[in-house]
């Protein structure tokens, strides 16, 4: 071959090149372009939205707070908001009932729509209690306004189903954040909510860049009012020795919030259940209050002096020191930041007092319906559990302010299933460093910028591409049985039980379906979390109401290929599997997810002899 010829050709070889580079650039582009377009700019006006809906939230109830507090005594302002808060929930505003996150989780897990209602019930019922400084939190009605904001515009803007739920996540983290001032834990914490050992992260920076700009439009109209909360103040720089006694002692201070987290999670849901025997459900939230008064009264006799006193004297010897005010009332940050002043003089009694009144007085307030969050609540009661663990192990030489904080975040854990948010959360309020916000700015910018490059060639887009693209090879889902795959770990039901008791199941076992048989454990339906949502709507009692009777099933011998696209065109979640010969005999459930494991241990046996490559795998992403 001539110089020339080769030259030729090394140029047709060169331009082939740029053109395989110009094409996968091409590709790369859209897929980039596709995420961005759809979430940025989403972000950007939830993050707008968000700010101004928690800055003009927060100013009302920090004015409203100014305005009664002091002037209206408590056993007025409490058993007002039980009665407006009654009014709404026997005119049928469900939202406004409690703390607002099991509502949104409850229609973000079954995807379905959030009410616009939402917007104006949650905002003023919630503007009310705080308002009123009732023992109650925050991050309730945050949740549910950025949510319900966030799902709103999302359904007008024709998003799917899918995509209308990971919305929901950046309405909650937004307003979340805004509220408290913490964008990365706040943001973490919407994320980590919705599961207790899982993430919603596919939207995870445009939720970020949301609470960035919702904490400064916050800020700015908060500055603007002159209504700035009260937030954790730590003014000292807090470390603690890291040797392994010391380990020990931080273990065993996780252990009792744990087991203290446990009885307040049963005394909140079990105590308004009980009452619910006795009174009809929309008078929950009046009778709340009315014992949460009582209970208020009483063990703030016994706490320091503070000025919103009912009797309006305290006798002297209940006084620890003339400067100290303590109360079971409003969020609790303000009893934090007396706690992280006065760990030293605060005597064990009221330290007690603190740490069970505030936990019975918002098991009666939000438990009972008012409407409430529990972070505030969760984050006192830690705070006081720090201090006592400090003075019960005085004789180490740890500082008692981080004791504080520990407590604080290992409590709100235990309460909340959120072990990352909570430890993000603490630290931004109690003064983590101040490059957050222009960290989240300039990393939000660069990812838009940079698109989909990267430097680690195993990256994908998102856990469901990875199991689209696995699933593609079909050859190996023809070689297994549905046997192989299936689950045989499942949850019955009584086609005869209530819907409403049952429904808890879902949430119990982590599910979002059950089987139902009938009374001889024969296999007779399937009900769904959409089967329930559809059997509250249309006041259905039992089971049998409400499940899907015409089953789609497996058989053992059927190929996991066939099972896969039943699942797909049928568009189900699960295959009850039955004997071919006897259907309403169960032998096990499959899910994506087990043929999606069963797939990844046959691929990884084919790996090893050499039947599929890794770059086979690699060149498909």
């Amino acid at each position: 071959m001539s110089n020339k010829n080769i030259e030729e050709k090394n140029s047709e070889n060169l331009e082939e090149d740029i053109q395989k580079t110009n094409s996968k650039f091409r590709i790369q582009f859209r897929k980039y372009w596709a995420y961005t377009k759809k979430w940025f700019p989403f972000a950007i006006i939830i993050g707008i939205l968000s700010g101004v809906l928690m800055g003009l939230f927060t100013g009302l109830v920090v004015n409203l707070q100014k305005w009664t507090v002091g002037s209206i005594p408590i056993y007025i302002r409490y058993p007002l908001v039980g009665a407006v808060t009654s009014l709404f929930l026997y005119l049928g505003y469900k939202e406004v009932r409690g703390a607002g996150i099991s509502y949104v989780l409850k229609h973000k897990n079954t995807t379905t729509a959030i009410p616009k209602k939402a917007l104006l019930t949650k905002f003023f019922a919630s503007v009310l209690t705080l308002g009123a400084n009732a023992p109650a939190g925050r991050e309730g009605p945050a949740v549910t306004l950025g949510s319900t904001a966030a799902f709103t515009i999302a359904d007008m803007t024709n998003m799917s189903n899918e995509d209308e739920m990971h919305a929901v996540t950046i309405g909650a983290a937004a307003c979340t954040s805004a509220v408290f001032g913490a964008p990365l834990g706040g943001t973490v914490f919407a994320a980590e909510v919705p599961f207790k050992h899982d993430l919603d992260e596919t939207v995870f920076l445009p939720a970020l860049l949301a609470s960035a700009i919702a904490f400064l439009v916050s800020d700015a109209i908060l500055n603007l009012l002159n209504s700035k909360p009260v937030f954790l103040d730590v003014e000292q720089n807090v470390s603690v020795p890291l040797k392994f006694v010391d380990s020990m002692i931080f273990i065993l201070l996780g252990i009792i919030a744990g087991l203290s987290g446990i009885g307040f999670s049963l005394l909140f849901k079990n105590l308004s259940k009980w009452t619910g025997r006795y009174v009809k459900s929309y008078f929950l939230p009046l009778v709340g209050m009315l014992i949460t008064t009582v209970i208020v009264i009483v063990i703030e006799l016994y706490l320091p002096s503070m000025p919103d006193r009912f009797s309006g004297y305290l006798p002297p010897h209940l006084s620890l020191t003339p400067s100290v005010s303590l109360s079971l009332g409003g969020t609790g940050f303000q009893a934090i930041n007396i706690l992280l002043e006065n760990y030293q003089t605060v005597s064990l009694g009221v330290l007690f007092l603190l740490f069970v009144g505030k936990m019975l007085a918002t098991s009666t307030c939000v438990g009972f319906g008012a409407s409430g969050g529990v972070m505030g609540p969760s984050l006192v009661t830690g705070a006081a559990l720090g201090v006592l663990y400090w003075k019960l192990f005085s004789f180490m030489d740890i500082n008692p302010v981080a004791l504080i904080i520990i407590g604080m975040s290992a409590f709100h854990t235990a309460t909340t299933k959120t072990p990352i948010a909570s430890m993000i959360l603490v630290l931004e309020m109690v003064g983590f460093p101040g490059l957050i916000i222009p960290i989240i700015l300039s990393n939000a910018a660069a990812f838009i910028i940079s698109m989909d490059f990267s430097l680690y060639t195993g990256q994908v887009q998102s856990k469901e591409v990875l199991l689209r693209r696995r699933i593609k090879y079909t050859d190996v889902l023809e070689t297994l049985n549905v046997s192989e795959a299936m689950g045989t770990d499942f949850v019955t039901v009584r086609d005869n039980e209530g819907l409403e008791e049952t429904f808890t199941l879902l949430y119990l076992h982590k599910t979002s379906y059950l089987l139902v048989v009938d009374d001889k454990d024969r296999l007779t339906g399937i009900i769904s979390a959409t089967d329930f949502q559809r059997g509250f709507s249309k006041g259905s009692s039992f089971v049998s109401d409400a499940m899907t009777r015409n089953l789609i099933v497996a058989y053992p011998e059927e190929t996991l290929r066939n099972a896969f696209d039943k699942l797909t065109t049928n568009k189900i979640e699960c295959l009850p599997v039955v004997k071919r010969e006897k259907v309403t005999e169960i032998l096990g459930i499959l899910s994506y997810r087990d043929i999606e494991s069963r797939y990844e241990t046959e691929v990884t046996k084919m790996q090893l002899k050499r039947r599929l490559t890794i770059e086979e795998l690699e060149n498909d992403f």
